[in-house]
């Protein structure tokens, strides 16, 4: 079994809710950075893009998007008849976190190719520690695709 390694980070956080996800996507999306993939829930499916292509689908069909670079993530999903959302960003500011990244496996090489998924994935999970030194899940990010 591999051991974690943990590092910290300097991270932002920025929290809220939404009624227009395509305005909030325009607005934000620059403090991704390059290289951005996303993930988009519908009603009736799921789309997996390496590159965003910057579209979205009407907010009535939306029920979360994920866009995600090394830089950070943008999450997106319904509550409601509105939308709320979580940026988290590493692009110098905000405070120090501590987190681990892992990477994981997709399925198997011919259900990759037929839904055209990732060979791998990372996600970064944050943790911050009780009085005791008992650490705890606050939060987890997309960070790449491998192909």
């Amino acid at each position: 079994m591999r051991a974690i390694e943990f590092k910290e980070v300097v991270s932002r956080v920025e929290t809220g809710t939404v009624a227009d996800p395509a305005a909030l996507v325009r607005e934000r999306i620059s403090s991704l950075g390059q290289g951005v993939a996303g993930i988009t829930y519908r009603h009736d499916e799921v789309t997996v893009e390496r590159s965003f292509s910057g579209s979205l689908p009407p907010a009535g069909n939306l029920q979360e998007l994920r866009l995600f670079s090394p830089a950070g993530e943008l999450r997106l999903w319904r509550d409601g008849e509105g939308f709320c959302y979580r940026l988290r960003t590493e692009n110098g500011s905000g405070v120090p976190a501590e987190c681990f990244d892992q990477t994981h496996l997709t399925w198997d090489d011919q259900r990759r190719r037929d839904f055209d998924l990732p060979e791998r994935y990372t996600v970064r999970t944050y943790v911050e520690y009780d009085d005791d030194g008992i650490a705890r899940f606050v939060d987890a990010r997309l960070m790449a695709f491998e192909y």
